[in-house]
């Protein structure tokens, strides 16, 4: 109502005209996502106390979608069981909210986009508001990486390949607020940037995030109901399909259709596309009936033109493919209308047929319309002028003709600002138009295509790198046909790849390897983006388990740099081989030191913060936490400094780890302000890690309670972003503290859970946490057969490994089932080798201090455990003090100093009651009440059993109880 009146008094004061739209605060309020709005004066209203302020609409944000056709001018013939598969699937959606997934098949010509116009008919005709988006894959090398999701995100934005970083920024922003949750924008927004050709995230972030992060925008924008198409799926990179299934499984409870659009070559690359889902429907077009595609030439002839014998050859070669039937009554019209030059007999393939109505065109025509297949299936009328010389009226005007001609059409809403926008009517009409250039004139158009794009792209470029690498590349090898000095078009085409390689870096590592590979081949010798070149290839090769590939590329990178004299290419390379190295368990710290030592000779940058962060990650994980301390603050300065956020939170959480294992308890702030950094900032694997060693500091410092509440924290916001790894890593750590608090029960369950996880996953190092718990829980229980049938499969796995994190608690484990077992040889065998791996590990020896010493006492090596004990470093956390005060009342015990021996178990339970340690807090209080009954102290025993007992009995640790149980017998007998 408020809009109605806003707009009678506007009109009434001359505010706007006839063909305009003024809206008032609210509607603009509601709508200024999908419009853009003019401010006009505000209009004093007869019954409003308040002047209203209405403004004027002057063009929609949001586009539909690319390729977008207007309604068909053709008649839907047959087909009918077909379009009515797919309405179903859009009933099902939209009426019972699931998602559905509908794939449409068929040769080129067979009338896919024609039944998807009919889905986009009934959508229309639907009650409610559906909305439409749209999204291709380009036929460029193995596909433009997830190209189609990213004109999905465009169109929904309003984002034009024209608008500069700043005002795509905008848009992107503008879109998620006003689809997704607050709590999650600046997350969803950083991961949906790289998609618009922005910066958005650092290659680490893993594509489960990613995929997560996108398809909560998705279904954000399907809250209402949507229909997503995407189209050519046949030219789709592995990476776009894997994220479409992932939609499809993933979203649930959503009035969502997901329409696929492929040739059958989709099923050749992805045999099982689609299978095994209850929400999926296939649909295979077959060729018409000769009945079917006489009804459908019969109704685009407005007489039968066509005598018998024509009539049965068409029929024959159109083989039940519409396209042939539609361009063959185009070429009658043709004829009819006196514009047929030269045709000859009827074309005996679709190919042909084509070709035969473009040599049908005057030259001048023609030469633009094949200039125009250069560009791609969508060109503009800029780049068609770029390449032919003509003016922009010139070849609009040329164009006329061809849209008359149904040869292209105009598509509404140019994705290029102040251009005219153009699709060709089929691929296979840019194909035609396209082979009939003769190839020594193609080098140069596709040159001048790349330049037209170079220029509208502007800052965006990195976003349509891989359509410039396509034009360039294909540039390249024709012009080496006439000489093989083609070093201008080497370097664009390289720089070309190498932008190309960095932007799916972005988006999908696993894809960036053969852009740099082709860089590196393609780039002149002397190009200093060699070295480059050379690293992206190797970190992209390790992270797809090539190693040998990756060590040799390095190399070679290192050696390049260095005969090249380049010290800031020599430092990267050098640093992010350390990194590599040091991911294998091997030596960093000399290539680090000398990266670094190369780096400081330059002035400081992103490179140098990069080495200063690694090396403070490698001391750390090396156990020298002191010395890691100084490359935190200066990585964290530097970062902060260049406004390298995520290098920064890591370098502040590496230094909060290492100050609090080193004993400082500020460590832990620094943890804190790294994670409130992270949240804050929207990083996923930075602020992943900083919950990880918060949680884990916390273990040491306050107790399993506190690291659960961190554990549970991560693992919630690792489920959100899709982080399957990190969130299994999550629990992993939460079962330490499970196990501590007594909750065993739940750590079987959870530590069967992830077994099974790995089972259909494959194996990860989580595998070796679960089945250490699992092993404990079945040995304090009594069983110490299931607790030796874990450890056969766990030891194995374990030393695979070889970290000391992995590895120090089976054999743990392992010596207690043995000394279990009367084994005691093989006990010590184990210890020997936990000491060993162990010694410059000061934080896994002192974890499992008073575990080991009680083994070798009871084992008769009271000597070594006196040996270990004197090795013992200063405790550096509550943990770490409690298990060193433990472990010297062991000893004391086994001395026969009972009065020492029951300090140190009383101070050692009242510890570990604090930090809510129940086992240990059992097993001390025992302790102390077996000096009491030594010492006669009866009476003063009573108590600290039945507290034990009390601990014991809901973990179901069997032995230990009997323990008790048999210690309050003695206290009896020796009371009475």
């Amino acid at each position: 109502m408020t809009g109605d009146v806003v707009n009678t008094a506007s009109r009434l004061l001359g505010l706007a005209g006839p063909n305009e739209i003024v809206v008032s605060e609210d509607t603009f309020a509601a709508a200024e996502f999908a419009f853009e709005f003019e401010d006009l004066e505000a209009v004093e209203v007869k019954g409003k106390a308040e002047p209203l302020r209405p403004c004027r609409v002057v063009a929609a944000r949001s586009r539909f979608g690319v390729d977008l056709r207007p309604r068909p001018s053709t008649p839907f013939v047959g087909r009918r069981e077909e379009r009515e598969m797919l309405e179903a699937a859009f009933r099902r959606a939209l009426v019972e909210d699931s998602v559905q997934l509908a794939t449409i098949t068929g040769e080129p010509g067979i009338g896919k986009t024609r039944l998807v116009q009919e889905l986009e008919r009934f959508a229309d005709e639907w009650p409610a508001l559906v909305r439409w988006r749209q999204g291709r894959s380009l036929p460029y090398g193995d596909g433009v990486g997830y190209w189609g999701i990213g004109e999905i995100v465009k169109a929904e934005a309003g984002i034009l390949e024209s608008d500069d970083p700043a005002v795509v920024a905008e848009k992107l922003s503008a879109a998620v607020g006003h689809h997704v949750e607050p709590s999650e924008r600046d997350w969803v927004r950083a991961r949906l940037a790289p998609l618009v050709g922005l910066e958005g995230v650092s290659p680490e972030v893993p594509r489960d995030e990613l995929f997560t992060a996108w398809r909560r925008f998705l279904e954000s924008v399907a809250r209402t109901s949507a229909v997503f198409v995407f189209e050519d799926l046949q030219w789709a990179d592995d990476g776009m399909l894997a994220f479409i299934e992932h939609l499809v499984d993933w979203a649930v409870g959503l009035p969502m259709l997901v329409v696929c659009v492929a040739r059958p070559e989709l099923y050749e690359r992805h045999p099982a596309w689609g299978g095994g889902r209850r929400n999926a429907t296939a649909i295979a077009l077959s060729p018409l009936s000769e009945q079917e595609t006489w009804m459908l030439l019969s109704a685009l002839l407005e007489r039968d033109m066509l005598s018998p014998e024509d009539r049965a050859a068409l029929l024959e070669r159109a083989g039940g493919n519409p396209l042939y039937a539609e361009e063959f009554a185009r070429m009658l019209r043709d004829v009819a209308e006196g514009e047929d030059r030269g045709r000859s007999a009827m074309p005996q393939t679709l190919q042909l047929l084509i070709a035969s109505r473009l040599d049908s065109l005057m030259h001048e025509d023609k030469a633009v319309l094949q200039d125009a297949a250069v560009v791609g299936k969508v060109f503009w009328t800029g780049a068609v002028a770029a390449m032919s010389g003509l003016t922009e009226e010139e070849v609009e005007r040329r164009l006329d003709e061809a849209v008359r001609r149904e040869f292209v059409r105009p598509v509404r809403g140019s994705t290029v600002a102040g251009q005219h926008e153009y699709a060709f009517l089929h691929a296979l009409v840019q194909d035609v138009a396209y082979g009939q250039i003769p190839r020594a004139a193609r080098a140069d158009k596709h040159v001048a295509a790349a330049a037209w794009i170079r220029e509208v792209a502007g800052y965006r470029v990195s976003d349509l790198a891989e359509v410039l690498a396509h034009h360039y590349g294909e540039a390249l090898e024709l012009a080496r046909t006439s000489g093989p000095e083609q070093t201008e078009l080497e370097a664009l085409t390289g720089n070309a790849l190498m932008m190309a390689g960095d932007r799916a870096k972005r988006l999908d590592p696993a894809r960036a390897l053969p852009f740099y590979r082709r860089a590196r081949e393609t780039l002149p010798p002397e190009d200093p983006e060699r070295v480059r070149a050379l690293v992206e290839a190797a970190e992209a090769a390790e992270d797809l388990a090539l190693f040998d590939d990756s060590r040799r590329d390095f190399d070679l990178a290192i050696e390049e740099a260095r005969t090249r004299s380049d010290p800031l290419a020599l430092g990267e390379a050098l640093a992010r081989r350390a990194r590599s190295v040091q991911v294998h368990g091997q030596t960093a710290r000399a290539m680090l030191e000398e990266a670094i030592e190369v780096l400081e000779t330059q002035e400081p940058g992103p490179e140098l913060a990069r080495a200063y962060s690694a090396m403070a990650g490698h001391r750390y994980v090396a156990g020298e936490n002191v010395a890691a301390l100084p490359w935190a603050d200066k990585a964290l300065a530097l970062a902060d400094e260049l406004g390298m956020e995520g290098e920064a939170v890591l370098a502040l959480q590496y230094r909060g780890a290492a100050r609090a294992q080193s004993g400082d308890r500020g460590g832990l702030e620094d943890l804190r302000e790294a994670l409130r950094r992270g949240l804050d900032l929207g990083l996923g694997t930075e602020t992943s890690i900083a919950y990880n060693n918060l949680a884990y500091q916390l273990w040491f410092w306050e107790g399993p309670e506190a690291a659960l509440r961190v554990w549970d924290e991560m693992a919630a916001f690792c489920r959100v972003r899709g982080f399957q790894t990190m969130a299994l890593f999550a629990r992993a750590g939460a079962l330490e503290s499970m196990f501590d608090v007594g909750d065993w029960d739940h750590v079987l369950r959870t530590a069967h859970e992830m077994r099974a996880w790995d089972l259909e996953h494959g194996p990860t190092r989580v595998s070796v946490t679960a089945l250490t718990y699992e092993g404990w829980v079945h040995l304090r229980r009594g069983g110490i057969d299931a607790a030796a049938e874990t450890l056969e499969v766990l030891l194995p796995l374990a030393r695979g490994i070889g970290y000391a994190e992995y590895l120090a608690p089976p054999l743990v484990l392992g010596a207690e089932c043995h000394l279990a077992t009367g084994d005691r040889e093989g006990a010590l065998a184990h210890i020997r080798e936990f000491a060993e791996i162990t010694r410059d590990q000061e934080d896994y020896r002192a974890m499992f201090l008073p575990v080991v010493v009680r083994i070798l006492v009871e084992a008769g090596a009271l000597e070594d455990a006196e040996a270990l004990l004197g090795e013992a470093a200063a405790p550096a956390s509550s943990r770490h003090r409690l298990g060193l005060v433990t472990a010297r009342a062991i000893v004391a015990e086994a001395r026969g100093e009972l009065e020492e021996a029951l300090a140190g178990y009383q101070e050692a339970a009242a510890g570990w009651g604090i930090y809510r340690f129940g086992l240990e807090c059992a097993r001390t209080s025992i302790g102390a009440a077996r000096m009491m009954l030594a010492l006669h102290r009866e009476a003063d025993a009573e108590p600290l059993l039945d507290g034990a007992i009390r601990l014991l009995d809901p973990m179901g640790a069997a032995p230990l109880l009997e323990e008790a149980e048999a210690l309050r017998a003695r206290r009896g007998v020796a009371a009475t």
